[in-house]
């Protein structure tokens, strides 16, 4: 038998009904499911071939993107539906979807606000899963500089005060570098 066109039998029977399909042997050994991360589509597989400027594409492709990033329609029209994924990359080039249309490679930095208002700086780290972390921008650029030695906040360190005795000290920035002693083992007695 001849498959005249798997792309309308799935789109009629979903591949959760493959005895359905009279030469799904013959397109399992060619066909290949991507899934996405990152776009609009929550993780959809992508759709070969998709249409995109009313052109068709069978591969992930870059076109339309300034950053090189491989993405690919999750319907078979991405002109009239506008969904998309990015397509996974090699290791090397691991990325970071924290939101549609937003891709970082590892190591890469961007600012966001948080939902309740504060900037973050947020760094993609990867892990194998896409993962990032973010820090307050107050965090970030509060540090303090003590005998040209930079402590991040909430950072303990001893320092020896001019008159010779040892203090604990903690960085405590509040957006201005600030720094708090308590003198070690001084007793004064009255």
């Amino acid at each position: 038998e001849t498959c005249i066109n798997p792309n309308l039998f799935f789109s009629i029977y979903p591949l959760h009904h493959p005895s359905l399909h009279p030469c799904l042997d013959n397109l399992l050994q060619t066909a290949f499911f991507v899934h996405t991360r990152g776009g609009n589509s929550n993780g959809a597989l992508c759709r070969f071939p998709f249409l995109y400027n009313r052109r068709n594409y069978s591969e992930c492709t870059s076109d339309g993107r300034n950053d090189g990033m491989k993405w690919c329609g999750t319907t078979t029209n991405y002109d009239a539906d506008g969904m998309f994924g990015f397509c996974p990359m090699a290791e090397s080039d691991e990325v970071c979807a924290p939101s549609p249309g937003d891709m970082f490679r590892v190591g890469d930095q961007w600012d966001k606000r948080h939902d309740e208002g504060q900037m973050l700086r947020c760094t993609c780290i990867g892990n194998g899963r896409g993962e990032w972390s973010c820090i307050e921008h107050a965090q970030l650029l509060d540090q303090c500089t003590v005998d040209g030695i930079i402590y991040q906040v909430n950072e303990r360190f001893n320092k020896q005060h001019k008159m010779g005795h040892q203090m604990n000290c903690t960085c405590l920035g509040q957006g201005r570098g600030r720094w708090k002693c308590d003198a070690i083992g001084i007793y004064l007695y009255l």
